[in-house]
């Protein structure tokens, strides 16, 4: 078995790479300047064989044949921070791998490109995440806590969804008793997610929401400790609003979520909490929790 790990995902695979996983891995190069993009922005995608001149074309060649050959690849990669370069580099190693007459191809996309974009709500609007599974329809895929997880469509493609949830556990119990905490949803897509009771939410626009505590959730959040929970911090408006409403009641409250898109809203949400725990499905230097040992169970199952 080979990783092959794109360009967004070269934080965890250099981890997979050294011990105590010490998995055999392939990255991507640069071209003649150095650079990963085109001086138009367009991706330059070559993959490397490990220990060749690489200015010997049929040594590259070579090598690469006896590397991918009958072997089964996993295609380790991010959809942050570009959505689109995540798709067209995966499409372009899949080919690659199958080119060299990989045996199998398994693809384990850390935060799903386009994720958010998950529903057809309004006319005229399309479901890029159907889309994108779509496109890799005839292969296995992994993603990490799927936005759309909950979305009935979803059993029509050969996405598994992983949980990093226990990871975050582990990270909090080095700092605190994680079971002395209450979990709160932060809307009713989280709730859906993991059956955790939470707030109902009105978006005005992507900058502004409306939440509402039910008495319910009032209750349960009343002289507690509570670990406020949602997928994906963007903006942070939901995670903030969310959190100054249930300050009002809690005694402490943190803030968990897995995936970390945006830094304006990591930084709006650092704001108001006492803690905030997130992975690194997308390359932060602030992510505090590891994903590096999910994907490896996954890939050595």
């Amino acid at each position: 078995m080979k990783v092959i790990v794109s360009r967004y995902a070269e934080h965890v695979g250099l981890k997979l790479a050294s011990a105590p996983y010490n998995l055999e891995i392939l990255l991507t190069g640069r071209n003649k300047e150095k650079k990963r993009d085109f001086p138009d922005g367009d991706p330059f995608i070559q993959l490397l064989p490990q220990n060749v001149d690489l200015r010997d074309n049929s040594a590259i060649d070579k090598a690469l044949t006896q590397q991918l050959e009958d072997e089964d690849i996993k295609i380790l990669t991010s959809g942050q921070p570009r959505g689109m370069f995540c798709i067209y580099e995966s499409e372009a190693l899949v080919d690659l791998a199958e080119r060299y007459n990989a045996r199998s191809v398994e693809i384990f996309f850390m935060y799903f490109p386009m994720s958010m974009a998950d529903a057809e709500f309004k006319p005229g609007i399309s479901n890029l995440a159907r889309k994108n599974c779509e496109r890799f329809k005839d292969y296995q895929m992994y993603t990490i806590a799927p936005h759309f997880g909950n979305k009935s469509w979803v059993s029509e493609y050969r996405l598994e969804a992983i949980s990093a949830e226990q990871l975050i556990i582990n990270e909090i119990n080095k700092h605190f008793d994680y079971s002395q905490y209450v979990p709160v949803a932060c809307d009713v897509g989280e709730e859906e997610r993991t059956g955790i009771p939470g707030f109902y939410k009105k978006r005005i626009d992507s900058n502004n929401v409306i939440v509402e505590a039910s008495p319910e959730l009032i209750k349960r959040m009343s002289g507690n400790r509570v670990a406020l929970r949602d997928d994906i911090i963007e903006t942070g408006n939901t995670a903030y609003t969310c959190g100054k409403v249930a300050k009002e009641y809690a005694s402490e409250v943190i803030f968990i979520a897995t995936h970390a898109v945006m830094s304006e809203g990591v930084s709006l949400v650092r704001s108001i909490f006492d803690e905030v725990y997130f992975t690194n499905t997308i390359a932060r230097r602030d992510a505090n929790v590891d994903i590096t040992p999910v994907v490896y169970e996954v890939f050595t199952r």
